[in-house]
């Protein structure tokens, strides 16, 4: 069901920020994360790649941070190619104060940051598009024992295209354990309950954070993401109702 991630996407559309009048832009084509999650109470380790396209005047790639606490990153690393192949963790660029720096992040307020990578002079009249490597790991990020709460690091820019794989993340899971909620993306492939392996969550716009509930074994048949979808389903059941009741009263 498909259904509940078009409403949550057109709420994760308004994460996506002008970043001032008269100010050069660009657009999102997509978004991959990696995430291999270990056991709970245990730092998360991300890579993400955003795939950009520039517009031209662009100098750089404008990005936020939303961390609630008790989370917070640690060892941020970022690099732009033209590729779609992530240098290692030393080989990016450390986060600076300088507004200036190739890459700038700072703390603006209590759990959001901002920052921007810069683009080289020859980026300046567009060109093909690029790829903004990110790596850093999530301390803190396990809450209530099976919770997992991963912020994200994301471009402001929306999305050209948006459809259902945008944003896709591929989260490795031990033997035994099993995912049984993911907000606000849906779950688009599964392994077998309780067998460990790759989950794909995806969704038409790139979140602020990807919370995900981790059960032992195989967990229940009755998730969170399957009651949001029968409760769209009933929404949709009783306004097919009304209408064609109220399309029996307009012939009668």
């Amino acid at each position: 069901m498909r259904a509940r991630a078009l409403f949550l996407a057109a709420g994760a559309a308004t994460l996506f920020l002008p970043c001032g009048p008269g100010v050069a832009q660009g657009v999102l084509l997509d978004a991959r994360m990696q995430v291999i999650l270990p056991s709970p109470g245990e730092s998360v380790q991300v890579q993400a790649s955003y795939k950009v396209q520039p517009q031209a005047g662009a100098d750089e790639i404008p990005l936020s941070l939303l961390a609630p606490a008790p989370t917070r990153i640690q060892g941020l690393r970022a690099s732009l190619s033209e590729e779609n192949s992530a240098p290692s963790a030393r080989e990016g660029l450390a986060p600076s104060h300088d507004e200036h720096s190739a890459f700038y992040f700072e703390e603006i307020r209590d759990y959001f940051s901002e920052g921007s990578v810069r683009l080289t002079a020859n980026r300046a009249e567009g060109g093909d598009p690029l790829f903004l490597h990110l790596s850093y790991s999530v301390e803190g990020a396990w809450t209530g024992g099976n919770r997992a709460t991963l912020p994200l690091l994301v471009p402001r820019w929306v999305p050209a295209e948006p459809i259902p794989r945008t944003f896709l993340a591929r989260v490795e899971v031990p033997q035994g354990r099993t995912i049984v909620g993911s907000f606000p993306t849906s779950v688009l492939e599964r392994p077998p309950p309780g067998a460990g392996g790759v989950y794909e969550v995806g969704l038409q716009g790139v979140p602020s954070m990807l919370i995900l509930e981790v059960v032992e074994g195989r967990g229940t048949f009755f998730t969170l993401e399957r009651g949001l979808d029968l409760f769209v389903v009933l929404i949709l059941l009783v306004m097919g109702a009304f209408g064609v009741r109220y399309l029996r009263g307009m012939e009668s």
